[in-house]
């Protein structure tokens, strides 16, 4: 068996790799490889692998909304080289990793089969690269073909300045950090977790599936800091959100199709 993992560097690609007893077929642009050149679907059209799992993205919300050009290129073009490369020797399975992000934000717990309604472009990009897997499988209904709706993913190693690792370098060296809204509830999902339901999701019978993976709980940056026991912190203008609010993922349907379930508590996890 041959997998390909797409953004095989990148942080889920880390922690994915070392599940998998398959050969690995790594592209990552620090590998020199860039899904958006030309000739990236030949490239990808020689291996003939039976899975797929496509990761590689731009994913870091705040540069998104900054270079809205090179996300779309990158997450709508890439995905698109990527497809292209696998239509003449469809794979047995596609995983691609979606996100939280398509639903948009609300207070309610969101559900797969909830609208979507993304407020930024990374957001659409995820859209987007849904509906062009949704048009592979119905062309290829032989392939297992699964978008997974990720929840914040963290753990170690972040190379992003994500919140916790924010908040962690902060306690780390003693800073005070600067800091956005504070009220609104995101779903924090373990990338060891991630890595495993994305395994898990492979796994699914053929057709075109779309799951939630995260924990189902909402937790707030005053309640990271308050885990993370550092009370000294500062509000900064500039990172405040007009249009912020919550976001936490449904997990009944993962948990009651496959028996997956998100292992690693937030809670234990920031007092280790």
């Amino acid at each position: 068996m041959t997998t390909l993992i797409t953004g095989s560097a990148g942080f889920v690609g880390r922690h994915l790799s070392p599940l998998l007893d398959d050969e690995i077929v790594a592209i990552d642009r620090t590998l020199g490889q860039d899904l958006t050149e030309p000739g990236t679907a030949m490239r990808i059209a020689v291996q003939e692998v039976d899975t797929v799992f496509h990761l590689a993205a731009e994913h870091f919300v705040p540069w998104c909304r900054l270079h809205p050009v090179e996300t779309l290129l990158t997450n709508v073009s890439g995905f698109m080289n990527v497809l292209a490369g696998l239509e003449q020797h469809p794979p047995e399975r596609i995983v691609f990793t979606s996100s939280a992000a398509v639903y948009g934000l609300n207070p309610m717990l969101r559900l797969e089969g909830d609208p979507l309604d993304p407020v930024d472009v990374y957001g659409w990009s995820k859209v987007i690269g849904e509906e062009l897997l949704e048009a592979f499988s119905q062309r290829h209904p032989e392939t297992t073909c699964v978008s997974a709706r990720l929840a914040n993913v963290y753990g170690p190693d972040d190379p992003h300045e994500h919140i916790i690792p924010v908040l962690l370098a902060a306690k780390a060296n003693e800073d005070i950090p600067a800091l956005g809204n504070l009220w609104p509830q995101r779903d924090y999902i373990h990338v060891d977790d991630v890595a495993d339901a994305l395994v898990t999701l492979s796994d699914l019978a053929p057709g075109y599936h779309v799951y939630n993976v995260g924990t189902g709980i909402g937790t707030t940056v005053m309640q990271l800091i308050s885990l993370l026991g550092w009370p000294s912190w500062t509000v900064d203008p500039d990172k405040m959100r007009d249009n912020d609010g919550h976001l936490i993922l449904g997990v009944h349907k993962i948990n009651h199709d496959t028996g997956w379930i998100a292992r690693h508590s937030l809670q234990e996890v920031l007092a280790a």
